[in-house]
């Protein structure tokens, strides 16, 4: 389970993997939500990119610059395999 926060002042429509929306009024969380719907949800990186909502550390994303080093350590490993064919 995970907890989403809300960290803008504006009102936040999250559309989990489920199909589900869930509103998140500002700067509140939301407690329990299933880990398959925030997995892989390009829409949830991308706010949590922008700095509108978080997943605390030990969760699925923990900030957007992590994120992006784990990117690059991806990107460097493929290069590496391309490399050896």
């Amino acid at each position: 389970m995970k907890t989403v926060k809300n960290l803008s002042s504006r009102l936040v429509t999250l559309r989990l993997n489920s199909g589900q929306a869930v509103i998140l009024p500002p700067k509140t969380s939301l407690s329990n939500v299933m880990d398959q719907d925030v997995e892989q949800n390009a829409k949830v990186q991308k706010l949590i990119d922008l700095g509108v909502i978080s997943i605390p550390k030990g969760e699925q994303y923990e900030k957007a610059g992590d994120k992006e080093e784990a990117r690059k350590k991806q990107s460097e490993k493929k290069q590496v395999k391309i490399g050896k064919k």
